[in-house]
């Protein structure tokens, strides 16, 4: 008899802690080799994550050979004296060499085409994140293994697999499971929904009179998805992006749709209205935190913004960790009106049953749906409530 999703979760935790912990050091070579200090290493990716590693490592006193990266337009370019190489030249002066994966996006793929290549030490960002988080830093990432061992977090989880309305749901909650406590990216690859991420067919459907609030609105790459689902019929789009270079390219796509039905707004959104601080990356993952870089932005809450507005009719939220922050914000409009949701659930590791456990708190007749949209990695996970 094939087993019930439910009972195969079940499974997952009845094996612990020490089981998986061991498992995962079977399958990947040990990072004390690189935190012995006796053995140079490889960065393979010269982007920011790549950045921040080689100030934690030099910090920890481990040496780094060079920058490894597959584009080529940084190849013989240097970052503070450290060259960036090819994989080409990689193979062949450093076969034998650590190489550490600084990629989240493309993780899996550099991690397969060094297996190919044949290095023999590969240690991908997911497993180097788990060991040592302060050093190899991925928001995403940071806790997702240990997390899933608290009584408590496993409590939610059961309470939430039982919202999912369809079966794909329960497929895609459980393989994400599986995958934070396996670290095998296959249970990744086999989930990915076919459709596009914030409107997914079959769960969401829209009229002509949607108001719709892009919470965390990029450059207008899900405005311009909305645009084309209505074919260009609808009542009221608001923009939200802190960041100020994306929200300038923001304002020209909204010019080039509508420019009196879209209304881009530089604000960030949040359990409150005021300022707050931002990473100013003038990137996709510009994020709440403090430190190097950071800035004062506003941010206003979405109840408040809307007084005096039109009633939502669909928010999607992509906030690269504040979606918890932004549903508070919006209270009394989830009560009140029960608009159509598409929320980020992947920014940190108990926003996959924290925000449906929030969500069924502030009106308890929503309908929950989970898709999962990159072939590969851990990002790109909405939960739909309907």
């Amino acid at each position: 008899m094939k087993k019930s999703l439910k009972n195969k979760l079940k499974e997952l935790f009845e094996l612990d802690k020490e089981y998986y912990e061991n498992k995962l050091r079977e399958k990947f070579p040990d990072v004390s080799l690189i935190m012995s200090k006796k053995t140079p290493v490889i960065i393979y990716g010269a982007a920011k994550m790549g950045r921040i590693f080689k100030t934690n490592l030099i910090e920890n006193g481990i040496k780094i050979l060079a920058f490894a990266d597959s584009n080529s337009d940084l190849w013989e370019r240097d970052i503070d004296g450290i060259k960036i190489i090819s994989p080409e030249e990689l193979r062949k002066k450093h076969l034998d060499k650590p190489i550490l994966v600084a990629s989240l996006s493309c993780e899996t793929e550099i991690s397969e085409m060094l297996h190919k290549m044949q290095f023999p030490l590969v240690y991908p960002l997911c497993w180097l994140n788990y060991k040592y988080p302060d050093i190899f830093v991925s928001p995403e990432y940071f806790q997702q293994f240990n997390t899933l061992f608290i009584p408590e977090n496993q409590f939610d989880i059961f309470t939430v697999n039982e919202f999912w309305e369809d079966e794909e749901s329960k497929q895609v909650f459980y393989n994400i499971i599986k995958f934070r406590l396996t670290f095998d990216k296959s249970c990744i690859k086999r989930i990915r929904s076919k459709y596009k991420q914030y409107f997914e067919p079959g769960i969401l459907s829209f009229g002509q009179e949607e108001v719709f609030l892009d919470c965390g609105a990029y450059t207008g790459d899900s405005v311009e998805q909305f645009y084309e689902e209505v074919s260009g019929r609808f009542k009221k789009v608001y923009l939200f992006e802190p960041d100020r270079s994306n929200f300038l390219k923001l304002c020209d796509t909204a010019r080039r749709l509508d420019p009196l039905k879209i209304v881009p707004v530089n604000s960030g959104v949040y359990h409150l209205t005021g300022e707050i601080s931002f990473r100013d990356s003038g990137g996709i993952d510009t994020r709440i935190g403090s430190g190097e870089n950071s800035v004062f932005l506003p941010v206003v809450s979405i109840d408040d913004f809307l007084k005096n507005k039109e009633d939502a009719t669909f928010i999607k939220v992509d906030i690269e960790g504040a979606e918890v922050e932004a549903l508070l914000g919006a209270k009394e409009t989830i009560q009140k009106n029960k608009p159509k949701l598409a929320i980020s659930v992947y920014h940190k590791a108990s926003d996959l049953w924290k925000i449906p456990l929030l969500i069924k708190s502030l009106n308890k007749d929503y309908r929950f749906y989970l898709r999962h949209y990159n072939t590969n990695e851990i990002t790109d996970t909405v939960c739909y409530a309907v």
